[in-house]
């Protein structure tokens, strides 16, 4: 398949990034777009390089002469729907005027494992009585090997954390029992934060002042809601400051202007990380709790890749 020349021509996974590290064909470099990124790339604004934003990915995709795209199943390219990562990709690869051939797999990773389970990476669980908490259908390949999900998880996440309720909109969220999401009008109301047990905020932004200082412990985080604002460096700090707060036994507030964009992004971010949540999963659960939360298309992208450091 990529014999002639292996270094120019590139297989690409579009499937979940999930299903990827369950099993995938040697060599190919995985492309996934959640449903939440979907829409703001089929509104025609968004380029490539947005939603690639793995440098090596990256690299791959302008050097290569030929790709070769893969889904799950797919046996004809017209079945496929426009918000289908394989005709997404293909068509801003289109738009951006790159000479790369572009092919697919008829009948996708289903079929050619089945065929060429040899030139097929999978991995295998440690306990093999464990299910998929996706309730997946994991399929086995020629040679008798199972892929599997390196997301086993016998409990249920919600049964575990703040269930959905209407709040008012003069209060933050609460996304954790040591975790809540709001404004910098939230931020500004003692009152409030008194009442909810808050004893730590977080500010994402350079100009909102730390009204309380001498009664709250404060994190800033320097970011502006931008596209080329880099908010990812500060993932790892805010998780790290958001666990001192919750093994002290309190609560931290994390709030930006709006609390839409850059608040909602280190929220999320601290799901992924520490609550192995997916970006869909962590995008739907928080959307739940506080409906305005958009991070513009650049968190969005930083948040894709971060999920898939961790996991």
């Amino acid at each position: 398949m990529t014999r002639a020349s292996p270094t120019r021509c590139k297989l690409v996974d579009c499937r979940s990034f999930m299903a990827f590290n369950v099993a995938h064909i040697r060599g190919a470099v995985n492309i996934h777009c959640p449903p939440i990124l979907k829409r703001r790339l089929l509104r025609g604004s968004a380029t490539l390089s947005a939603l690639v934003s793995c440098p090596e990915s990256k690299v791959i995709l302008e050097e290569a002469d030929t790709i070769i795209f893969y889904d799950d199943r797919t046996c004809d390219w017209k079945d496929l729907e426009n918000d289908s990562t394989m005709k997404i990709v293909a068509k801003l690869l289109r738009w951006e005027k790159r000479k790369a051939t572009l092919f697919y797999i008829k009948g996708g990773f289903e079929r050619f494992s089945a065929l060429f389970s040899t030139m097929c990476e999978f991995i295998k669980p440690c306990n093999s009585s464990l299910t998929s908490p996706l309730k997946l259908k994991l399929m086995t390949s020629a040679d008798g090997r199972k892929p599997f999900s390196p997301r086993w998880d016998t409990d249920n996440k919600d049964d575990q954390l703040p269930r959905a309720h209407s709040n008012s909109v003069n209060e933050p969220v609460e996304l954790l029992p040591h975790l809540y999401l709001g404004s910098e009008l939230h931020a500004s109301r003692r009152d409030v934060l008194k009442r909810l047990g808050i004893s730590a905020i977080v500010n994402v932004s350079r100009n909102i002042p730390n009204t309380f200082e001498d009664s709250f412990t404060y994190k800033t985080i320097p970011v502006d809601d931008t596209y080329n604002a880099d908010i990812g460096v500060w993932f790892e700090e805010a998780a790290g400051f958001i666990d001192s707060v919750k093994a002290s036994g309190g609560r931290v507030l994390v709030h930006c202007q709006a609390g839409i964009s850059r608040s909602a992004t280190i929220c999320l971010a601290y799901l992924i990380s520490r609550l192995n949540f997916r970006l869909d999963e962590a995008y739907e659960y928080v959307k739940k709790r506080r409906s305005v939360i958009s991070p513009n298309f650049n968190f969005m992208g930083q948040l894709l890749h971060y999920e898939t450091q961790t996991m």
